[in-house]
């Protein structure tokens, strides 16, 4: 049973209901930093009232600050009381900084890391455990895959082929404290039960007094997103999975060439009110307020003739099982991969993109990017003097992206997945405070546990796969507090090419995003953008 402190539960009842504002009794362990308005306190009441809860709460002040007065508030009344935070590696001095911040007399640890970020080893870990359920500290912050590691049995390691966790009873857990806090940050990390975190995950669950899930982006491409992270947070909320697919899935039965095997395609989603209405008590997903506006403009260049001919000997080469075009004898390209034409769709993608991005990532320097020019052009002409963030999928791409830039006279920074945690926090501060430094290039990682607020415009370089991933991008710049009323994106892409289809994709989901959850609609969306090609260019062999 959760812990209810006294009379709230009335009270949050009518807060839900809208009848009256949120507010909170002053805490001793809250600091004062903590801005007590009515959307930073609506996310706290939320998870005070669910010991079971996701909390995608947009309003910009943030989900961290929030979460950590919820345990405040938790902590104040339950002396034993312990929050075990799971986030990514570059978010773990944002989460250690924020428990100073907002709350007192909190002993915080970074499990697997010295009070000077120096790394320890697995005793030195689990001596950290067993300090914290013992109450020597009060809030210990961890990667996933820290808890993952080390608790597997010996035998199931995953240094041992073939013998990955899959199931719980394949961890042995430490003691754990009686009341256990654990919040699950960007929780569509451990989506899907066929990953080692996964029951890692619902072990700490099943021994938690509060479990919390905080993610603004837990549709990432399908809904089975949704369905293994409540699964995880609240199982058997929505069911087996079969009767979750036929239920909210429409599909076609096929039959697998030269067998009599049969499988099920999935063509597309059905009753997806109905879904809404079962997962909205458990989720909290409210818009920001006092954020910038937002407005778009797409940038298409149309490729040169040598660039043209080498993406469309790409595809031919790995799409179409062509022999070699002449183009890919040599370079990186080749050396992964030979001539073989049976490569992952996703392979085949990304070798596509590479070639529109900048041939130089697959070895061919001396081939020009119509993107790569277009993106300089902007920034010294109608971008000269604006902070711009520049997104990226791929971490190669961004180094390309930062190289060319600084040719062109320019200063850029940097976060990706390879900087350390020092570089991340130095780059960050230079876009911010340095006035000549106006370009910040990121792919995914940069996406997390990092605010932008002096940014005026988000380059899309390419687009991610998700629309949540594209919100969390653009949440970087759209912050509370921001000097700015509105960020322009820049979706900046190259006629005739898989850039095209990455957008027409990414707003098909954006809509079934829309359709699950309560969105503002004031703003434009990724739907309201039409391009339309000219007709001087042939057609993507990609088909």
């Amino acid at each position: 049973m959760p812990l209810v402190l006294d009379g709230i539960e009335e009270y949050l009842g009518k807060v839900r209901a809208g009848e009256v504002a949120p507010e909170l009794p002053p805490c001793p362990l809250i600091a004062d930093t903590f801005d007590r308005d009515r959307d930073s306190l609506i996310g706290v009441t939320h998870l005070l009232l669910k010991p079971r809860f996701v909390l995608g709460d947009i309003t910009g002040f943030g989900k961290t600050p929030q979460t950590l007065v919820a345990f405040g508030y938790l902590r104040w009344r339950e002396p034993t009381a312990r929050l075990f935070v799971l986030t990514r590696l570059s978010a773990l001095p944002q989460w250690r900084a924020n428990g100073h911040k907002f709350l007192h007399g909190m002993r915080i640890e970074l499990l697997g890391y010295t009070a000077r970020n120096a790394e320890l080893d697995k005793a030195a870990r689990m001596d950290q455990i067993a300090r914290w359920t013992a109450g020597e500290i009060d809030i210990l912050i961890s990667t996933y895959h820290t808890p993952a590691l080390d608790w597997s049995e010996p035998r199931l390691l995953p240094a041992q082929p073939g013998k990955r966790p899959k199931k719980v009873r394949d961890f042995i857990f430490p003691p754990l404290p009686p009341f256990l806090v654990v919040a699950f940050d960007e929780s569509q990390s451990f989506r899907g039960r066929g990953t080692t975190l996964y029951p890692c995950v619902t072990g700490l669950v099943d021994r938690s007094r509060y479990a919390w899930g905080l993610t603004a982006t837990q549709l990432m491409t399908k809904i089975d997103d949704l369905y293994h992270l409540y699964n995880a947070l609240r199982p058997g909320m929505l069911g087996k999975k079969e009767h979750f697919d036929e239920r909210y899935k429409t599909r076609i039965l096929l039959k697998r060439r030269g067998s009599n095997q049969r499988f099920w395609k999935v063509t597309g989603t059905r009753n997806l009110w109905d879904l809404k209405e079962r997962i909205a008590p458990y989720y909290l997903r409210r818009e920001k307020v006092n954020r910038p506006g937002i407005r778009y403009k797409v940038l298409m260049p149309a490729m040169g003739t040598e660039q043209r001919k080498f993406y469309q000997a790409v595809l031919k080469q790995y799409l179409q099982g062509a022999q070699d075009t002449g183009y890919l004898t040599a370079g990186k390209l080749a050396v992964q991969t030979g001539t073989q034409p049976d490569l992952p769709k996703s392979t085949i993608l990304t070798f596509a993109q590479f070639a529109v991005d900048a041939p130089v990532v697959l070895g061919f320097p001396q081939i020009p990017s119509a993107k790569l020019d277009e993106l300089v052009e902007y920034l010294i002409g109608d971008a000269e003097g604006q902070k711009v963030i520049i997104y990226s999928r791929y971490e190669q791409v961004v180094t390309a992206i930062h190289e060319r830039l600084t040719d062109a006279g320019l200063r850029p920074v940097r976060i990706t997945g390879v900087e350390s945690l020092k570089q991340r926090d130095a780059a960050q501060q230079a876009f911010q405070t340095d006035p000549a430094v106006t370009c910040m290039v990121l792919n995914s990682a940069g996406g997390e546990a990092v605010e932008l607020p002096a940014a005026e415009i988000v380059v899309f370089y390419d687009l991610p796969w998700s629309v949540g991933e594209f919100q969390q991008v653009l949440g970087r710049a759209r912050r509370r507090g921001s000097a700015h009323s509105t960020v322009l994106i820049v979706l900046l892409g190259t006629q005739h090419t898989i850039d095209e289809r990455s957008l027409t994709l990414l707003q098909a989901r954006e809509k079934l995003f829309n359709d699950l959850f309560t969105v503002d609609l004031t703003d434009p969306t990724l739907s309201s953008v039409s391009y339309t090609a000219p007709n001087d260019a042939p057609t993507d062999p990609a088909g």
